[in-house]
């Protein structure tokens, strides 16, 4: 008999064990008892040059690995993404696939045609925008040899940029219009929010020091990088970049930045030296030509005649003109007084600017006098502050500017200031006059988040990245450092400064101004790339941290994406890419490959599903069923795996082919399946809530959680119950059978017997024949309860607790031998008398309620 894997994934896959190389693979098999390994991951460049550096020909289509003996045959697993519409729903579709090749010359024509689709040193398992059915023309074009099979069968304070302001995630409502990857404003479908106990990755890119906390799983819009550059020596997360300085000294033979792609990749995959892809927010411009003053103000207080606008209310105010233009100097006055302008919120508007800067007042009384005739301020010169005070008395401007350039009615403070949401989208030539204000005023300080925010976007659509840092009010207050005078002075809130400035593109010429000189250094410190819809900005740093509270998630229209303060970040993360998965978006083989469904002849089961649901399907019968380990290490080698009737010897490629195709049950003679319970989506769930439910308690409670009310995560048994048109139990004629395992270490593991798992090995030469054929009796002598689970296990009396939403199933110690119908009947009972219970206390408390003879509002629990 001849066991084999053919689905694993080598070190050069995320989150996989770096002893996943050749040699270890070999000597793993060895021990497990595994006779044929499929190589996994060959169309990643520095594996598959290990595969033929360590695998020699062994016979037709087989490779041996010397110093095991371990036989390989060369297999590697796809993941496409594509927009497929089906009964006139277009949506992203998403699936893996299993390739199999007969040899090295053909895995060379595969690996060229996909080196051109996309970046094959980023994953060991690679991700194309390719529908299934172009894929499947071109692999089998290269060689009608090739063989595929559809794998795996079935933080609230962030601030997000919104079409009128910065809002806070917890602050968005379904309605509101939020930015997204694309360049656009989509409107928020749902609000998603639940409390979360676990680990929170920070990621941190070049200019953001403030970076983004997210949530393991959460999908964030990066460039998947390759590192370790020959250039520089193999210096680790040396990345290699378009703006490389040694591909402008001596050029480059290896320019692996040609292929890059931008992909959605969990924020726990994402490394240092991997890119950030931000939009630069300048995919619309709309230029306002004039505002009315008329439009800021109460028609209570003010009269409009002849275009002059006056105040009704106590002094007579000044005339000012109703329509004012929206000129440069409008725009570099609006930069002034977000910088250094204040309103008393009565009658007068005033700047302050330091002494050395009395060009910058005559530029100011310029611009007042120009634009609403104001030609006498009044001026104080503060000799202990060293400063320069000008005020201009008006309630109509006071007005004006106090609704214009804050985002609060009641504070009119530094850290509520803003710009209109119409000057972001101003042309450039408007805005530069913005910055320009602004950066004279505060030289890029601001305790403002939105404006933080704002002055980002139009620096960006500028050409121009800033570098951002935060200094928290407490370490500014701690330092006790800033005094004006005797006094000490006090932030109400943090400082945000943009320390640096990285000029990618300077059109107006700004390097050689006074203001923006100093940024004009011969050290280039530019850091990624740009382009003329977003920025590219390597991570610097990542980090974790402990987290428990709640958190939160967006459903956006079509992009389906939402652009925080320095990322663009995905609705979510759905781990299901099986062919029938509940989330790929297909009911049936035939509607992904359509005309090329013909050169599909099997399926994979994965850890989640086994034979016996699958033959609930009558449109899977045509389809041979393999069962694979999909493993990421050593120990999980083979916990799937198929078993054929061929010597090891003389097997050949198109021996086991031919089996699994013609379903030949003399040569196929079964798959080694673990209990489907033990997947981690075979119930569904929500694992943020630890709640699991079987599929039709699932159904009752409309896929939601009872407990937070967000989406169920839909396990795979649910699936098949959605698609079956059988009977669970039901065996199709030409079925292969199969068998149930749990690994050994597993096993004892739960039994705290991890030193058992050796002496069995040891004494049954392999770890197979443990759990497959050595007699109960003798593993009995070893330890008790790693026989029981065995027995139970090859009698298919399941002592699983079901996995879900990505928690691992667990065996169970006591009741081993309790079946799976009996232990849902316990927690059913269980269920029906805390219901009962709930019950009597509700009429209890109505019963004391009519005793008092009065009425009340009911109470949130009588509700709930």
């Amino acid at each position: 008999m001849l066991l084999a894997d053919f689905h694993l994934h080598s070190k050069y896959s995320r989150a996989t064990s770096p002893l996943m190389n050749v040699i270890d693979l070999g000597k793993a098999a060895k021990e497990k008892g595994i006779n044929l390994l499929g190589t996994g991951d060959f169309t990643h460049p520095l594996y598959f040059a290990e595969l033929k550096k360590n695998l020699s020909k062994f016979n037709e289509g087989i490779f041996i690995e010397e110093k095991s003996g371990t036989k390989f045959i060369p297999t590697t697993e796809i993941c496409l993404i594509f927009g497929k519409e089906i009964n006139n729903v277009r949506k992203v579709r998403k699936v893996h696939l299993l390739i199999f090749s007969e040899n090295f010359e053909i895995v060379e024509q595969i690996n060229d045609w996909l080196s051109k689709k996309g970046n094959l040193k980023a994953d060991g398992r690679p991700i194309f925008g390719m529908n299934a059915v172009e894929f499947t023309e071109k692999i089998m074009e290269i060689s009608k040899e090739n063989f595929i099979v559809p794998a795996h069968c079935i933080l609230p304070d962030t601030f997000l940029h919104c079409n009128s302001d910065m809002k806070m995630i917890k602050n968005i409502s379904v309605g509101d219009l939020v930015y997204t990857h694309k360049g656009q404003y989509q409107k928020v479908q749902k609000v998603y929010r639940h409390r979360y106990k676990g680990e929170m990755i920070n990621i941190k890119p070049y200019y953001f020091r403030i970076g983004l906390k997210t949530t393991p799983e959460h999908p964030i819009c990066v460039i998947k990088t390759f590192k370790d550059c020959s250039n520089f020596g193999g210096q680790q997360h040396v990345y290699c970049r378009r703006n490389c300085s040694y591909l402008k000294r001596r050029g480059c033979k290896h320019p692996y930045f040609m292929n890059y792609r931008s992909e959605w990749v969990q924020a726990k995959d994402i490394e240092k030296g991997d890119v950030l892809v931000f939009p630069r927010f300048n995919t619309s411009t709309e230029d306002v030509k004039e505002i009315r003053i008329s439009n800021y103000l109460s028609e209570r207080q003010f009269k409009v005649l002849d275009n002059e606008i006056s105040c009704n209310q106590g002094r007579t105010d000044k005339k000012l003109p109703n329509i004012v233009n929206v000129d440069k100097n409008f725009c570099r006055l609006g930069g002034y007084y977000i910088s250094e302008g204040y309103t008393n919120n009565r009658d007068s508007i005033a700047f302050c600017f330091n002494q050395n800067e009395e060009e910058y007042v005559k530029d100011l009384n310029f611009l007042m006098k120009k634009i609403f005739k104001f030609s006498s301020p009044r001026i104080y010169k503060r000799k202990k502050t060293k400063s320069i005070e000008i005020i201009y008395f008006s309630k109509i401007l006071s007005k004006v500017f106090g609704t214009l350039f804050y985002n609060s009615d009641a504070i009119k403070k530094a850290n509520t200031k803003c710009l209109p949401f119409w000057m972001l989208t101003l042309p450039l030539e408007k805005q530069v006059e913005i910055l320009t204000g602004w950066w004279r005023g505060d030289t890029g300080y601001t305790s403002s988040r939105e404006m933080m925010n704002q002055m980002k976007i139009i620096l960006l659509r500028l050409g121009i990245v800033p570098s951002i840092g935060k200094q928290t009010k407490e370490y500014f207050n701690k330092s006790k450092k800033h005094k004006i005078g005797n006094r000490t002075i006090k932030a109400q809130g943090d400082l945000f400064s943009f320390y640096n400035l990285s000029f990618f593109q300077d059109s107006f010429e700004l390097l050689k101004t006074p203001e923006f000189r100093k940024f004009n250094t011969k050290l280039d410190r530019r850091h990624g790339w740009i382009d003329e819809k977003y920025i590219y900005i390597p991570v610097r740093d990542i980090g974790a941290e402990d987290y428990e509270g709640e958190v939160y998630n967006l459903e956006v229209e079509e992009d389906n994406s939402y652009v925080c303060e320095f990322a663009a970040v995905h609705n979510c993360w759905t781990p299901w890419f099986g062919i029938l998965g509940s989330k790929s978006g297909f009911d049936s083989i035939e509607e992904c490959f359509e005309d090329k469904s013909k050169e599909i002849y099997a399926v994979e089961t994965g850890l989640s599903s086994d034979p016996l649901m699958n033959w609930q399907l009558s449109k899977l019968d045509k389809y041979a069923l393999i069962s694979n380990s999909d493993s990421h290490s050593l120990h999980n080698l083979g916990r799937e795996c198929n078993a054929f009737n061929f010597d090891e010897e003389y097997v050949r490629y198109k021996d086991i082919i031919n089996a699994i195709k013609f379903k030949n049950k003399e040569k196929f003679l079964f798959t080694v399946e673990v209990p489907p319970e033990f997947g981690k989506y075979h119930y569904t769930g929500h694992r943020s809530c630890n709640f699991s439910c079987a599929p039709k308690e699932a159904i009752n409670l409309h896929n939601l959680c009872p407990i937070c009310k967000n989406p169920l995560t839909i396990g795979v048994e649910q699936r098949v119950e959605e698609l079956a048109d059988r009977e669970h139990g039901f065996i199709p004629l030409d079925a292969i059978p199969f068998k149930n395992i749990i690994p050994l270490w597993e096993i004892c593991g739960k039994f705290k017997v991890k030193n058992k798992e050796k002496i069995l090995i040891n004494k049954f030469n392999n770890e197979m024949n443990v759990l497959l054929n050595a007699e109960i009796d003798e593993i009995r002598k070893i330890d008790e309860n790693v026989a029981i689970v065995i027995e139970s296990l090859r009698n298919n009396k399941h002592i699983v607790k079901p996995g879900y939403d990505g928690v691992y199933g667990e065996i169970l110690t006591e009741g081993g031998n309790k079946g799976k119908e009996s232990k849902e009947k316990e927690k059913n009972n269980k269920g029906k008398e805390k219901e009962k219970r709930e019950k009597a206390k509700e009429k209890s408390k109505k019963e004391k309620e009519k005793s008092k003879g009065k009425e009340r509002q009911k109470g949130l629990d009588e509700f709930l």
